[in-house]
């Protein structure tokens, strides 16, 4: 297998003038997308691929045969020395000036990887005894305990706890059993599509199964995590400010307290200027993605963890097709 997508690889840096992506062995070797990622990242255990800092097309990183790397890259320099003109350099600064700020944020967001700060999870709890019911639990969480009714409508029972720096979950708690679970990390969002990212999630799910083993009784089954339901996640891309400057001079400030939302067909997007603990001034493109069907938790985050595609861009009526699609 590894023989063919060397050969393929091969053809494309002479005939194409690039690496090969991820997306070329879907279209070309009709793999799936997460069979594709396992391929390339054995490539690169293998040392037969290398990735290239800075070489994408589109938003797929492009990956190089470690023994023609030198010549393309020397290939490369000799093409960009010959056309490397005053008046060439004079051309490209114009054209970075030109562009619009819609431009500049399209680009930024499509060359970035999300991550994400906010996640909504479903838990429905077991009863040990039928007839105890739920009640009984429902009755010890306390306003002393720290449990606060904010709605007399859903009765619904409040209370958030610090699980680490940074880091806090709320619980709701139903008269009918039913936990929703908001797992909040706005300054240390995960990376789920890296391993050590997705180790720190459910690291933070475990400290949530344990809060829960606290403050309930031995009256109540508490499912494992992995029959909970994701119902909902923030999805992000965070860029300093700094950054941003020295890419883009032409503007020079891109944080502000302003906070645009938007609201159009299910769908939420908003924008809005952050300060992070360690970079300082941000501006933070998000979007909210809600889930109608139910979804186990470690499907949910399996499925993020492969589709580590940045925000997507689309038009209006591209959303609207889709959506007429969905509901046919």
């Amino acid at each position: 297998m590894l023989k063919k997508i060397a050969i393929e690889a091969y053809n494309i840096h002479y005939t194409e003038n690039r690496g090969i992506t991820r997306e070329d062995l879907v279209s070309r070797f009709q793999y799936s997308l997460s069979t594709a990622k396992k391929i390339i990242n054995e490539s690169q255990s293998n040392k037969l691929l290398i990735h290239l800092e800075g070489r994408k097309q589109s938003r797929f990183k492009e990956y190089f045969l470690s023994t023609e790397i030198e010549r393309f890259l020397q290939k490369q320099s000799n093409m960009n020395n010959s056309n490397m003109t005053k008046g060439r350099q004079h051309q490209q600064q114009l054209d970075s000036s030109q562009l619009s700020v819609i431009q500049m944020l399209v680009n930024e967001i499509t060359a970035s990887e999300p991550t994400f700060h906010k996640l909504m999870i479903h838990v429905k709890m077991g009863i040990a005894d039928p007839a105890v019911g739920f009640d009984q639990d429902y009755n010890i969480l306390t306003a002393k305990n720290g449990w606060i009714i904010k709605s007399q409508r859903n009765r619904a029972k409040v209370k958030s706890f610090k699980l680490e720096h940074k880091c806090s979950c709320t619980i709701q708690v139903y008269p009918n059993g039913k936990l929703i679970v908001m797992l909040e990390c706005s300054y240390r969002p995960f990376k789920l599509q890296d391993e050590g990212g997705s180790q720190e999630f459910w690291k933070s799910i475990g400290k949530i199964e344990l809060l829960l083993g606290q403050e309930f009784s031995q009256t109540l089954i508490i499912p494992p995590s992995d029959q909970w339901l994701l119902k909902e996640y923030d999805r992000d891309v965070t860029i300093p400010e700094t950054d941003l400057v020295k890419k883009y001079p032409c503007i020079i400030q891109w944080y502000s307290k302003e906070d645009i939302k938007l609201r159009a067909l299910g769908r939420v997007f908003q924008i809005y200027g952050n300060i992070m603990p360690l970079c300082g001034k941000c501006l933070r493109i998000e979007d909210r993605i809600s889930i109608k069907e139910d979804i186990p938790l470690k499907q949910g985050i399996d499925e993020i963890a492969v589709n580590d595609r940045p925000l997507e861009i689309a038009s209006a009526l591209e959303m609207l097709n889709n959506k007429r699609n969905k509901d046919q």
